[in-house]
C-alpha cells in the first residue's frame, strides 16, 4: 500500500480516474493537442516537473483517456512505458522496449501472440541499426492493423537521453518523430536537460514543453479533499502547501494522517506524520551517490536559497566538485536552481516537506523549523485555536500565575478551548515563626560576658531580620560565627547553628543559592558533634530548607533524598519544633513527586503527614498539616476528582481558620472556588467568592488583598458567564475604584485583569470604543510595570485586532474612522508595537493573534521603522516571516527559506490591505477636520 501512494502506475483506471482532481487544465491542453494530431507532423510533447509534481498519474490519465474517449480511441492507441526504464542505452533498445511494452498492452490476445513472437526474435539482433529498423516496422504494422496512431508516453526522458550510449540515438530518433506520423511521443522529465535545451543537441524545438508548477491552495484543497475524504479546515491547507511546496504526492501523504485533525495539532504532530513515512524520505539518500548525498544534505542544512560555494564550505567539498555533484541533482529534480544572478546561481532543494524532515530530525537545526510552524499556525489557524495558543504561550512561560489563569479564563469559552488543570506549583511559602532563642536560655547560669554579648547579637540579628535588612543580618550571623571562636560551650555552639540558619535563609532570599547550600551543609556537619536541646531543631530546619531549595533549582531527585533522610534521622523526635519540621520535608515530598509525574506516591506522602499530625494541635504543626491538605486538593484537581477536592479544602479552611491565618484561608477559599467552577456549579462558585470579599475585603494585609481582588476578578468572570454581563462591568468598575490606584504585588496584577476582562466584555457587547479605551489605559497606566507588561501586551494585541478587522471589514467604516481618529495615530501604534514586542521577548511561543495586531500597527509606521524596532525587542527570531515581509517592501531581498518566503508574501498582501484602510480613513479624517 505504501508503494500504491508513491506509485499511481499501481492503480486501476478507475482508481486512477477518480483520485485525479488536480492538473486538470495540463490534462485538457494534452488532449487538445492530441485531438489536433492529424496532420502529416506531430505535436510532441514533453512535461517537465520535479519527483511528485505529478506527472506520472498526468501521463496515465491521458493514456486512459485515450482508450475511454470514443474520438481519441479511434485514431490513438496508447503505449505506456515503465517510470524507469533503466535498460534503454541506444535508439534499438528504445523501439525493442516500445515494442515490450506493446505485447503486454496489445488489445487482443492473438495480436499480442503475435507481437511477443516478433519480440522475441528481434531481441537478439546484435546490430542496433538492424534492430531499431525492424522493431519500428514491427510497431508501424500494429498501427497499420488497428488503424491507429501510437501514443509513447515515456517517464523519465532527462535520465534515457543520459544513459544513451550511442551519440547518434538522439538524431535517429527525431528523424523518426519528425517524419512519421503514426508515432506521437509525450514524455516527463524532473527537469529541462540539455537535449531540449541546445540548439546543437537532437531534440531541441521537437517538443511543446509543459512545465508543472507547484499546486496553488485551492488545489491543494480539492486533493486534500479527495484524498481523505473531508473538507480542510481554513487555514490548514495553506500551512501545508508552504511546508510541502505545493507537491501533490507529499500533500497526499499528509492528507490522510490529517483527518480529523485540527491544524495545532497536525503540525504538532508533524514529526509523527515523517516518521510513519520514513521510507519514502530516505529513498532520496538511498538513490544518491556519496559525494551527491554529502551536497544534497549540506543543502538541507542551510536551508535557504544557497551559493556553490557556501554550499561546497558546507559539504567540505572543493566547489569544482560540488558544482559537479550540483548539476547532476538538478538533473535528477531534486534540486533547483532558480535564484540569484546568471554568474551567482543559487540552489535549493524542491521537495520542501523533505527538508523540514531533515532539519527537524537534526537537534540543533529544529528550532528554525518549530520557530515558523508557530508563525504559520499563529497566522493561518482558526482564531479560536490561535486564541488557544495565546494561552498555552501564556500558561507556559507566566511569571505571575494569577494574570495567566484568568486570561485563560476568558479565553475558555472558546469551543477549542479544553479544560486546563493548573498547572502551576503551590509551593509552600516556607513561612514560620520567626526564630526566637530557646527559652532555656533564660534558665542558664549567670551569663559570661562573651556569652551575654552573644545573646545581644542575636536581638540585634532578629532586629535586622524582621526589619528586611538582608546584608546587615548577615553580618551579625558572620560576626557571631567568628566571636565563638574555639569555645565550644553547648549554648554557643548552638547560637553558632541558629546564626548558620539564619544566613542560610538569608541567602536564599537574595537568590544567593550556591552559598545558602555550602552554609546549609555546615550547619549540618556541625550539629553532628553537638549536643543541645536547640540542635536537633536547627538541624531538620536546615535539612528541610536544603530539600526545598534544591527543588526549587530543579534539582528534584537530590531533593526527595533530603526530604527522605530528614524524616529518617528526625522522624522519631515528637518535639513540637522538629516534628515541624519533618511535616514540612513530607510536604515537599509531596510537591516533589507531584513534579516527577507520580501523583500517587505524592498523595501519600501528603495523607501520611495529614495521618500523622491530624491530631495534634501544637502551633507549629498545624499549618503544615493544613498545608498538606490544601496540595493533597490540588493534586486531586489534577487528577479529575474535584468533588474530592472540595472536601479537601473544606478541611483546610476550618484549620487556617483555627490558626488565625486568614491569608491562608482566603487562598484557600479561591482554590475552592475555582474547583467549583470546574464543576459548572457557578452559582455556588460565585457564593464562595462573595464570601471571601465579605470576610476578608476590609484587610490591608498584602497577601490577603491579593485574595480579595483575585476573588473579585472572578466575580466579574462568572457573573459572565451567567450572561449577567452588565453585573459583571459593575463588579469590575469596583474593583477598579477599590484598587485601581494600587502598585502592591499581587493586587496591581488583579487590577490588570480586571481592565481587560472589562475590555474583553465591552468588545464582545459590541461597544468597541469603550473597549479601545480600556485597552488604551492599561498600556497607559501599566507602562514601566515589568510584573504587569504581559498585560499590557494582551491589552496591546486585543487592540490591534479590534481595529485590524474593521480597517479590512467592508461595514462600519464609519466607526473605524472614528476609532482611527481616536485611538489610531502613529505615536500611539508604535508604542502598542512596542508592547507586544516585549510581551514576545518574553516568551517562548508565538501566540496566533499577535501578527494580526502587528501588521495593523505597522501599517501606521514608516516602512523602516517597524523592521528596526522588531529588530531590537528581542522576538526578531520568532517574527522571521514578518521581518522578511518588511524588509521585501523596502527592496531588500533577504536570503531565506523558501517557505518563509511564501509565509511572508501572504503576509505583505494583508499588510498592503490594512495600509489602504489606513489611508483611506486618515484621509477622510484630514477632509474631515
Amino acid at each position: 500500500m505504501a508503494t500504491k501512494k508513491y506509485n499511481p502506475g499501481f492503480l486501476s483506471d478507475d482508481e486512477l480516474v477518480e483520485s485525479f482532481c488536480v492538473r486538470k487544465s495540463e490534462f485538457e491542453s494534452i488532449v487538445e493537442t492530441l485531438r489536433e494530431n492529424t496532420g502529416n507532423s506531430n505535436q510532441h510533447m514533453i512535461v517537465i516537473g520535479p519527483r511528485g509534481s505529478g506527472k506520472t498519474s498526468l501521463l496515465l490519465r491521458v493514456a486512459i483517456e485515450t482508450r475511454r474517449n470514443p474520438d481519441l480511441s479511434s485514431r490513438i492507441f496508447p503505449i505506456t512505458f515503465a517510470e524507469e526504464s533503466y535498460e534503454i542505452s541506444t535508439c534499438g533498445e528504445f523501439w525493442l522496449e516500445c515494442l515490450s511494452r506493446l505485447v503486454d498492452q496489445a488489445p487482443q490476445p492473438d495480436w499480442a501472440s503475435d507481437l511477443g513472437r516478433s519480440y522475441q526474435d528481434l531481441r537478439a539482433t546484435p546490430d542496433d541499426r538492424m534492430l531499431a529498423d525492424r522493431c519500428l516496422a514491427a510497431l508501424l504494422d500494429f498501427s497499420d492493423r488497428a488503424g491507429k496512431r501510437l501514443l509513447l508516453t515515456v517517464e523519465n526522458l532527462n535520465m534515457m537521453f543520459a544513459d544513451m550510449l550511442d551519440p547518434d540515438a538522439g538524431w535517429r530518433l527525431r528523424k523518426t518523430l519528425q517524419t512519421e506520423p503514426r508515432i506521437m511521443l509525450l514524455g516527463s522529465a524532473t527537469s529541462r536537460f540539455a537535449e531540449i535545451d541546445r540548439p546543437d543537441r537532437a531534440m531541441y524545438d521537437l517538443f511543446r514543453l509543459i512545465n508543472l508548477r507547484p499546486l496553488d491552495e485551492r488545489e491543494c484543497g480539492a486533493l486534500w479533499e479527495t484524498v481523505s475524504g473531508e473538507l480542510p479546515e481554513n487555514g490548514k491547507v495553506r500551512s501545508l502547501q508552504i511546508l510541502t511546496g505545493g507537491s501533490p504526492r507529499l500533500i497526499a501523504i499528509v492528507a490522510p494522517f490529517g483527518t480529523g485533525r485540527p491544524l495545532h495539532e497536525l503540525m504538532a504532530d508533524l514529526l509523527d506524520l515523517i516518521d510513519e513515512h520514513t521510507e519514502y524520505f530516505r529513498g532520496h539518500l538511498d538513490a544518491l551517490a556519496s559525494q551527491e548525498r554529502r551536497v544534497y544534505l549540506a543543502l538541507a542544512d542551510l536551508w535557504k536559497p544557497a551559493t556553490t560555494r557556501e554550499i561546497a564550505d558546507r559539504a567540505r567539498l572543493g566547489s569544482s566538485t560540488c558544482s559537479a555533484q550540483l548539476s547532476r541533482l538538478i538533473s535528477r529534480g531534486v534540486v533547483s536552481d532558480e535564484g540569484g544572478t546568471p554568474r551567482r546561481r543559487q540552489y535549493y532543494l524542491v521537495e520542501r516537506l523533505y527538508n523540514v524532515y531533515y532539519l527537524l530530525r537534526r537537534r540543533g537545526s529544529a528550532h528554525a523549523v518549530d520557530i515558523l510552524i508557530q508563525f504559520m499556525m499563529a497566522l493561518y489557524s482558526h482564531r479560536k485555536v490561535a486564541l488557544r495558543v495565546v494561552a498555552d504561550a501564556a500558561i507556559s512561560n507566566a511569571g505571575n500565575r494569577d494574570l495567566y489563569l484568568e486570561v485563560l479564563d476568558r479565553l475558555s469559552q472558546f469551543p477549542a478551548m479544553t479544560e486546563y488543570r493548573d498547572v502551576f506549583r503551590w509551593y509552600a511559602t516556607g513561612l514560620v515563626e520567626d526564630a526566637k532563642v530557646s527559652k532555656e536560655h533564660a534558665s542558664v547560669r549567670q551569663w559570661s560576658p562573651l556569652e551575654r554579648c552573644i545573646l545581644d547579637m542575636v536581638a540585634d540579628l532578629q532586629d535586622r531580620l524582621q526589619s528586611n535588612k538582608c546584608q546587615d543580618a548577615l553580618d551579625v550571623c558572620d560576626q557571631i560565627v567568628t566571636r565563638v571562636g574555639s569555645t565550644h560551650t553547648p549554648l554557643l555552639s548552638a547560637t553558632v547553628l541558629f546564626a548558620l540558619l539564619n544566613k542560610g535563609e538569608v541567602m536564599v532570599r537574595l537568590a544567593r543559592w550556591s552559598d545558602a547550600l555550602e552554609v546549609y551543609d555546615d550547619l549540618l556537619s556541625r550539629s553532628a558533634t553537638i549536643e543541645h536541646p536547640e540542635i536537633e531543631t536547627y538541624a531538620a530546619r536546615a535539612m528541610a530548607s536544603k530539600a526545598i531549595l534544591l527543588a526549587q533549582l530543579t534539582r528534584s531527585w537530590e531533593s526527595l533524598e533530603i526530604c527522605e533522610e530528614t524524616v529518617r534521622r528526625f522522624g522519631a523526635n515528637d518535639a513540637p519544633a522538629v516534628a515541624a519540621e519533618v511535616a514540612r520535608a513530607l510536604v515537599w515530598k509531596g510537591v516533589i513527586l507531584s513534579d516527577l509525574g507520580q501523583p500517587s506516591r505524592a498523595l501519600e506522602a501528603l495523607d501520611f503527614v495529614v495521618n500523622r499530625f491530624a491530631a495534634r494541635s501544637d502551633p507549629e504543626i498545624g499549618p503544615w498539616v493544613a498545608l498538606a491538605l490544601m496540595y493533597k486538593g490540588d493534586r486531586l484537581i489534577g487528577l479529575g476528582r474535584v468533588a474530592e477536592a472540595l472536601e479537601i479544602y473544606d478541611d483546610a479552611v476550618r484549620r487556617y481558620e483555627s490558626g488565625r491565618r486568614a491569608a491562608k484561608v482566603a487562598e484557600v477559599l479561591m482554590k475552592k472556588g475555582v474547583a467549583l467552577g470546574k464543576l459548572n456549579r457557578l452559582e455556588e462558585e460565585l457564593e464562595v467568592y462573595e464570601e471571601l470579599v465579605r470576610r476578608h475585603g476590609a484587610s490591608g494585609v498584602p497577601e490577603i488583598a491579593k485574595q480579595v481582588a483575585a476573588a473579585a476578578v472572578r466575580r466579574g468572570v462568572v457573573l459572565s458567564k451567567l450572561n449577567r454581563q452588565l453585573d459583571a462591568l459593575e463588579v469590575y468598575d469596583d474593583v477598579l475604584g477599590r484598587f485601581g490606584a494600587s502598585d502592591a504585588p499581587g493586587v496591581v496584577d488583579q487590577v490588570s485583569i480586571a481592565l481587560l476582562n472589562k475590555g474583553d466584555l465591552l468588545g464582545a457587547m459590541n461597544r468597541y470604543v469603550e473597549a479601545l479605551q480600556v485597552y488604551t489605559h492599561i498600556r497607559e497606566r501599566f507602562a514601566g510595570t515589568p510584573s504587569v507588561a504581559a498585560a499590557v501586551g494582551v491589552a496591546c494585541l486585543y487592540k490591534g485586532l479590534i481595529l485590524g478587522q474593521f480597517a479590512l471589514a467592508e461595514s462600519d467604516s464609519g466607526f473605524f474612522d472614528e476609532a482611527v481618529k481616536r485611538f489610531g495615530n502613529v505615536s500611539a501604534c508604535e508604542q502598542d508595537l512596542s508592547a507586544t514586542l516585549t510581551f514576545l521577548a518574553g516568551i517562548d511561543d508565538l501566540p496566533g493573534p499577535v501578527i494580526h495586531a502587528l501588521m495593523f500597527f505597522i501599517a501606521y509606521l514608516e516602512p523602516a521603522r517597524a523592521p528596526e524596532l522588531i529588530q531590537h525587542s528581542g522576538a526578531a527570531d520568532l517574527l522571521l516571516p514578518l521581518v522578511t515581509a518588511l524588509h521585501e517592501d523596502l527592496g531588500l531581498k533577504p536570503r531565506v527559506a523558501w517557505e518563509v518566503k511564501e509565509v511572508a508574501h501572504d503576509i505583505r498582501k494583508e499588510l498592503a490591505k490594512l495600509r489602504r484602510a489606513v489611508h483611506t480613513s486618515n484621509t477622510i479624517a484630514t477632509a474631515h477636520d
